[in-house]
């Protein structure tokens, strides 16, 4: 992968690990830009660019998706270990 897509791409991952929403909202923009020079030109790069942002997005999503089973994974290990204490202070407080 190379041009323009490689450059979304590493911006797209940056954006994501570092939590700034704003950076994602500007490389929305940059996308369509992208999309709508591809698709002024030629069929064969517009398809090419298509296809390998599809492939940008789908492995971030898979990525964004394990992400969230992992922090969801910790707060429920956090919640479990809450109601274990709260637990042990009800029985030990009288």
């Amino acid at each position: 992968m190379s041009g323009p897509v490689a450059v979304i791409q590493a911006r797209l991952i940056h954006a994501v690990r570092s939590g700034e929403l704003e950076s994602l909202i500007r490389v929305d923009a940059d996308v369509r830009a992208v999309v709508a020079q591809a698709i002024s030109h030629d069929s064969d790069a517009a398809a090419a660019t298509l296809e390998a942002l599809r492939t940008v997005y789908a492995n971030l999503i898979h990525a964004l998706t394990a992400e969230r089973a992992r922090v969801g994974a910790q707060l429920s290990a956090l919640s479990n270990g809450r109601r274990a204490v709260d637990a042990y202070q009800a029985r030990h407080q009288g």
